[in-house]
């Protein structure tokens, strides 16, 4: 999966070359100042809106990360950061692009009943 940044300067993409996936940034339209994002897998990355924040899923598919970027002639990538976890397979309800998902929640008060939190990724 690639992505590029809003501003177009960066491109955000997965690789398995060390043998697992990671996520990696590196400038654009010209590679050449490659850095890692995640540091225990990573897979999806995809750029918030404003192009200020990488989101992507981590390598235990269970669990979502970010790390905030600014942009810039010399663009600083931040150390990325564990937003929260899915449970299950619901990592595939994530939309990393708005940074925004529906997850549901195994409910405590009674069968059937589920507890649905939104927005739980806003700062």
């Amino acid at each position: 999966m690639l992505g590029l940044a809003p501003d177009g300067s960066l491109v955000a993409y997965t690789s398995d070359e060390t043998g697992r996936f990671e996520v990696y940034v590196d400038s654009f339209p010209v590679p050449g100042d490659r850095r890692q994002v995640s540091s225990d897998g990573g897979l999806a990355p995809a750029w918030s809106r404003d192009g200020r924040r990488l989101v992507f899923i981590g390598g235990d598919l269970t669990s979502a990360w970010s790390a905030d970027v600014t942009p810039g002639k010399n663009p600083v990538i931040g150390r990325a950061a564990r937003l929260g976890s899915f449970p299950g397979a619901a990592a595939g309800a994530f939309d990393p692009a708005s940074a925004r998902t529906l997850r549901l929640v195994p409910s405590q008060i009674g069968p059937g009943a589920i507890t649905i939190v939104q927005n739980w990724l806003k700062k």
